[in-house]
């Protein structure tokens, strides 16, 4: 019987599954929005029960869209959106909508950390240079303000969230984790750097860390009715997705590197040497990546959003422009041309693409950094 495999990528604004051969051939994929709901201009949250169902979704499209059987995908693993809190309750449900990694709400915590040398303090030992999105940031801000929700409750992410629908484990991995308060050289929870940010006292919300080599469990049937996956598919622990990606590309050797384009602009670069110091200091994240090597990354919190911010309020006169000239012609091959007529310098105009509701996280962290001409 041919043998086949499983992602999930469950990304910020789109859910993907895609079924790959034992080549790594692309066979099929099934794609599916998750909307982001901004409760005020400086909040960012998903309902997390809409965020799996796209999930089961985008996964019924790809086994449908192929001619896989279901029986024949023997592993499943998924990859996400980094960063952010995503808690269940002691039941087991979420605990109100997901904060995302582009929420501002703890901007105050982190101009506190910076400037009282928190942040100093404790980079050394997790390669954390936290900003407003960051677990570290937002499980301190559940602690001030939404004490009673961390009772029983586990601390998960994206992806974790999305694995424990498929097995019902409960569980994260040393990236996702690199993000909240590990020493990133043992790749365990570190007591000294939660006390730093003042999480020893919510300590049980953080999950049990597995390798992303783990079998974390099987699909229930539950999921798979509501999926399309065979009852007991092997599922295995995911990674986050700027580790994932970084692998995907070929990034597996130190010096490698990878530049992400898209919802955030992310800089990756591996390494299988921190040394004695990390550096730069206090900025960016240590990441682990195989058992041997980490990722050195520095990321932008908004990127391509900015185009879609643009083109949603100046865009109009664009779209006719290129409607006129028929179908034949796509909407992103008459800006590409618009683009090009533009000289070098574009006339002195500058912007400044801090879009996110958490400002900037690299090269520099402000959370209160916005965009402007």
């Amino acid at each position: 019987m041919p043998q086949y495999l499983m992602g999930i990528d469950a990304g910020t604004s789109v859910i993907k599954a895609a079924i790959f051969d034992s080549r790594g051939n692309e066979l099929s994929r099934g794609a599916h929005n998750v909307p982001i709901i901004n409760p005020t201009t400086y909040m960012a949250e998903e309902d997390m029960d809409t965020v799996w169902v796209a999930a089961t979704l985008a996964i019924r499209d790809a086994i449908e869209g192929s001619a896989v059987k279901p029986d024949e995908i023997v592993a499943v693993s998924a990859t996400g959106q980094g960063d952010g809190t995503w808690l269940v309750d002691a039941d087991g449900v979420p605990a109100g909508p997901a904060i995302l990694w582009t929420d501002g709400r703890a901007g105050d915590i982190i101009d506190a950390w910076y400037a009282d040398g928190t942040i100093s303090r404790q980079f050394q030992i997790s390669g954390l240079g936290p900003y407003a999105g960051t677990a570290s940031a937002l499980l301190r801000w559940r602690a001030e303000n939404q004490r009673e929700l961390l009772d029983g409750a586990i601390n998960l992410w994206c992806k974790d969230w999305i694995e424990y629908n498929l097995t019902g484990d409960l569980s994260t991995d040393p990236s996702d984790a690199s993000l909240a308060g590990i020493d990133v050289r043992t790749r365990q929870w570190s007591l000294e750097v939660l006390n730093h940010f003042g999480l020893t006292d919510v300590r049980n919300v953080l999950p049990e860390l597995k390798t992303p080599i783990t079998q974390i469990g099987t699909v229930t049937h539950t999921a798979a009715g509501l999926t399309g996956l065979a009852e007991g598919t092997p599922v295995f622990k995911g990674q986050m997705d700027i580790t994932a990606s970084s692998l995907g590309v070929g990034v597996a050797r130190p010096g490698d590197c990878m530049a992400v384009i898209g919802t955030a602009g992310i800089v990756t670069v591996a390494t299988d040497d921190l040394g004695d110091r990390i550096e730069p200091d206090d900025v960016g994240w240590v990441i682990p990546h195989s058992p041997t090597t980490w990722i050195r990354a520095l990321g932008m919190n908004s990127c391509t959003p900015n185009l879609d911010w643009y083109l949603r309020e100046f865009g109009g006169s664009f779209r006719r422009e290129s409607e006129a000239r028929g179908p034949q012609f796509s909407f992103f091959d008459y800006l590409d041309e618009v683009v090009d007529g533009v000289p070098v310098g574009s006339r002195g105009v500058l912007f400044h693409g801090y879009t996110a509701p958490g400002g900037e996280r690299a090269p520099f962290v402000k959370p209160s950094a916005r965009a402007s001409f």
